[in-house]
């Protein structure tokens, strides 16, 4: 078994049960777990240009679908009573259905945040036209309710529409105008249902200059692919048209489905017939985990651990993850004649710091001897060298006066005038 066809065998399983083909009872309707699609295409409209591609669009995708088990009703260039016709025969048939599909092709446009498809015969002269001329989707998504398993709506109708223009001339300029070109996001949808954008809310798509529409090429490539989950069906129509438009074009999905897989084709084993439902989720988990014993591979083991996070193998699925993790990291190369790099010169000791200064003993300062010549406090050497010239200079001195009062002085007695008087004159 070759890996690939393994692990669409294995994602088959979770499934739970195969989407038969169509099977009709007595009264041409389908029977109960038909697939059922409503595929309409407007593009000869009466009252504006005509749009060139939607009907070989919804040819096309007619085809398609019954190649892969769908019952289709479908329509062309329909006036707005046919148009209304086929939307009541497919709601009937989708209330014995388990797949309901609905394709549609041509002009639509929004008003109120109401999305309209318009019929070949649309006369819309106002906004208030839209609700008597067109089509709306909440219109198609009642229809489509009943179907037990998954709802699918694939609107191809953002095309560049004369009709907004229409409607703006007549609403001239005295208010602002509530009709858009493309169509409006899609609020609240019901379980397990997917509406899908050929471009962007409030943008518009390229009808194509060749057979089909970029998005409906897109759709027509992968719409055939066996295995292929209902979501990334969806993301690859996205990832084609965005290449193929170089980017001006990004389809958009709305949707609120669960947590089960869907397919439009079922995978299948290598005999090609439709691999076996089992009965338990035991069961289901070995199945799986045989398609994918000899896998290595980290898709593999995610998908494993994505719907058996508790199975018995989920171990062993780690290991595996983690294991090819490690064989996935690069090698770093070294780099050719890449030069050594010096080391750095070591900087210079800084040189190291002063010792603290040690504090300067304090004595007690010794009192001041005034000159007495100038009365400035004098140094105490100065005043033991003044102290022995004087006495030279007494014992040399005339009067022995002069020797007394030099004593007194310096045993710090105080002079008087007339003492200061003889020693300048007799001294």
């Amino acid at each position: 078994m070759s890996r690939f066809a393994a692990v669409v065998a294995a994602a088959f399983i979770l499934l739970g049960q195969v989407l038969a083909g169509p099977a009709f009872g007595a009264s041409g309707m389908p029977a109960a777990g038909d697939r059922l699609a409503l595929v309409i295409g407007n593009g000869r409209y009466e009252n504006v240009a005509e749009l060139p591609n939607p009907v070989n669009d919804a040819r096309a995708v007619t085809a398609a679908l019954k190649r892969i088990g769908f019952s289709v009703v479908e329509g062309y260039d329909l006036s707005f009573t046919a148009m209304a016709e086929k939307l009541k025969t497919f709601g009937r048939a989708a209330e014995k259905a388990s797949v309901a599909v609905v394709f549609y092709a041509g002009h639509g446009l929004q008003m109120q945040g109401t999305n309209y498809f318009l019929p070949v015969d649309a006369k819309v002269q106002r906004e208030r036209d839209l609700a008597y001329d067109a089509i709306s989707l909440d219109m198609i998504l009642r229809e489509a309710e009943p179907a037990r398993d998954l709802r699918i709506v694939i609107l191809d109708a953002c095309r560049d529409n004369p009709f907004a223009a229409r409607i703006a001339r007549a609403g001239g300029t005295t208010r602002a105008l509530q009709v858009s070109e493309g169509l409006a996001q899609v609020g609240n949808v019901g379980r397990d249902t997917l509406v899908a954008y050929a471009t962007a809310a409030n943008a518009l798509a390229d009808d194509g200059s060749d057979s089909h529409s970029p998005y409906t090429t897109a759709l027509l490539k992968h719409l055939e692919t066996p295995g292929l989950e209902i979501n990334l069906l969806f993301g690859r129509v996205r990832d084609s048209v965005f290449e193929a438009t170089a980017g001006r074009q990004t389809p958009f999905t709305y949707g609120s489905l669960g947590g089960d897989p869907f397919y439009l084709i079922p995978p299948s084993d290598v005999s090609g017939t439709r691999a076996p439902a089992p009965g338990n989720a035991p069961e289901r988990e070995a199945l799986f985990w045989q398609a994918l014993e000899s896998s290595t591979e980290p898709a593999d083991m995610l998908l494993y651990l994505k719907y058996f996070p508790d199975g018995p193998h989920a171990g062993e699925a780690l290991r595996r993850l983690q294991g090819s993790g490690d064989r996935g990291k690069p090698e770093v190369a070294a780099l050719p004649n890449t030069p050594e790099i010096p080391a750095a010169e070591p900087a210079p000791a800084l040189p190291p710091p002063a010792p603290p200064r040690k504090p300067t003993a304090t004595t007690t300062p010794t009192p001041a001897i005034v000159s007495i010549e100038s009365d400035v406090p004098l140094a105490k050497d100065t005043i033991l060298q003044r102290q022995t010239k004087l006495r030279e200079r007494v014992s040399g001195a005339k009067e022995p006066r002069c020797a007394t009062i030099m004593e007194r002085a310096q045993l710090g007695e105080g002079l008087t005038d007339a003492d200061k008087s003889f020693l300048r004159n007799n001294c």
